[in-house]
């Protein structure tokens, strides 16, 4: 395994004095990982050694598959980015947290400037464990394990239920309901929920549902939120000369009393709550019903309707294509949040040293998965899209990310303004300036990179 990484790191070495002009005689190269810089002859530069950045994956064990993925998608990073001062080396966490915990240590021994990874909750948080006093950027979704010292590049839950909530209150519902197992996902939804809706007048959260994780039976849930369908009456003979008057039916969401629902629920439980859902009249076309993003890889026409937060998913295929020239196969979801660490750090690289102040920018970064910042918590905001699911199962956006990253304390929709009854005004000219318009600093890092790739040597 060391081998493997000492070689790794070599050619990261060579590519970068090749793209400067620079070579290094093999026999330097222990010289390099030995020492910070090399003294050259005084016709040539001082040669500094490239950042070092760790990158804690499972590359053996039952998630080898998604690691080796992951792996490839750090290379292509670093060789779309060859210019930039940076050598990665690999480390293997085995999928446990144990793993993940020894890989570190391997890791700091051998004076990593920056860790990338790991990639689930109990390897971040048997990381955090350790104090890392040099900067960690996880995959991991669980917002719950970040902090001052380890941040995540993960989508998380409490950025999906920001953009469902400015997408609901322009949208101008404001009687909400959530359902969903009692969880931890749960939790962060309806902490960030709590939180969101103070930023929407008059929206509330009117129908709350949590259920055992292990539950079988998801129709007790449902009916806490959907009254069950009441028997037809039987009809009463009317005499001709009555005359009877039409009876406005109440729509489904003023006999429910709500406006949108929001499942916090994958997989197989999300289909049976849909499917219960429809026997008791409720679908997406009845009552607007939001999603988490990971619904875009379900492939069920009954969530036909639903809205969910996403993704670059334009810029996501135009990485699979360039990521099926380098390896031959598909990229997982998760490859392009790799490409982006990397891509992040490559970024990083070129104003030595890094810190978890340094790594926190405000403007955020621009990758394949758009714009994304780390916050001083180690949480992170991104600029997601909403879309809707199609009955043909294509998403159609129906909001765009927002250009910028928003003031928390900043309403999604400006109050009604109190309008007098009479009010002079007048009307300015098509040539006067009637708003000021300030622009936002362009965000670091490269916007999807195009073009045909080159396959290095050290790359299959």
């Amino acid at each position: 395994m060391k081998t493997k990484i000492i070689l790794l790191v070599l050619l990261g070495l060579l590519a970068v004095s090749c793209s400067q002009d620079r070579s290094i005689p093999p026999e330097e190269w222990e010289n390099l990982l030995a020492s910070d810089t090399v003294d050259y002859p005084p016709q040539r530069p001082l040669y500094q050694r490239p950042l070092k950045a760790a990158l804690l994956l499972p590359l053996t064990g039952d998630r080898a598959e998604l690691g080796t993925a992951l792996q490839d998608a750090g290379l292509m990073a670093l060789n779309e980015n060859r210019e930039a001062p940076l050598s990665l080396w690999f480390y293997d966490t085995k999928g446990t947290a144990e793993g993940a915990k020894q890989a570190y240590e391997e890791a700091i021994s051998q004076r990593n400037h920056i860790i990338i990874g790991p990639v689930f909750s109990s390897e971040a948080a048997a990381v955090r464990e350790e104090r890392p006093d040099i900067p960690v950027i996880s995959l991991s979704s669980d917002s719950s394990v970040m902090g001052s010292d380890m941040h995540t590049f993960g989508l998380l839950i409490p950025d999906q239920m920001r953009h469902i909530a400015r997408f609901a209150c322009q949208s101008g519902q404001r009687k909400l309901a959530v359902i969903g197992p009692e969880n931890k996902v749960a939790e962060q939804a309806m902490n960030s929920l709590a939180e969101e809706i103070k930023r929407c007048p008059e929206m509330e959260l009117t129908k709350v549902s949590l259920y055992n994780p292990n539950a079988s039976n998801l129709s007790p849930p449902i009916l806490k939120i959907v009254p069950r369908p009441k028997p037809s009456s039987p009809k009463t003979v009317t005499s001709a000369d009555t005359p009877t008057e039409p009876v406005e039916e109440p729509t489904l969401s003023e006999k429910i009393g709500i406006d949108a629902f929001i499942i916090l629920e994958e997989g197989t439980k999300l289909r049976q709550l849909i499917s219960l859902l429809s026997f008791y009249d409720v679908t997406p076309d009845d009552i607007p019903v939001y999603g988490l993003t990971s619904w875009s890889q379900v492939k069920d026409k009954a969530l036909a309707g639903a809205y969910i937060p996403t993704l670059n998913e334009e810029a996501f295929n135009r990485f699979s294509t360039r990521y099926r020239t380098y390896f031959n196969k598909t990229p997982p979801r998760l490859a392009s949040q790799m490409y982006d660490a990397v891509s992040f750090v490559s970024q990083l690289s070129y104003t030595p040293p890094l810190s978890n102040e340094s790594i926190t920018q405000s403007t955020g970064y621009s990758g394949i998965d758009g714009r994304v910042r780390l916050k001083a918590n180690g949480t992170n905001e991104r600029l997601l899209s909403i879309r809707q699911i199609q009955p043909n199962l294509r998403l159609k956006t129906v909001a765009p990310p927002p250009d910028d990253f928003s003031d928390p304390d900043i309403p999604f929709i400006s109050p009604s303004p109190i309008v007098p009854e009479m009010w002079d005004f007048t009307v300015p000219s098509a040539t006067e300036s009637t708003y000021s318009t300030s622009t936002f600093p362009p965000a670091s890092g490269l916007s999807d990179p195009l073009g045909t790739p080159t396959i290095p040597a050290h790359m299959p």
